[in-house]
């Protein structure tokens, strides 16, 4: 009987930013996309982080 192993390594990273909305931004509904890439070069792509109605 062979035994599997199975390792996962995560790691989290938050980020805070301050955002001010002005002009058209701070009138109509924002949405904001982040794109991370690890150590090795492997990427998410373009995903929905956060959104915000007036």
């Amino acid at each position: 009987m062979s035994h599997r192993r199975r390792c996962i390594v995560r790691r989290d990273a938050f980020l805070n930013l301050a955002v001010t909305r002005k002009g058209a931004l701070a009138t109509t509904a924002q949405s904001l996309f982040i794109w991370t890439t690890d150590a090795s070069g492997l990427a998410t792509g373009w995903v929905p982080a956060s959104q915000w109605n007036p």
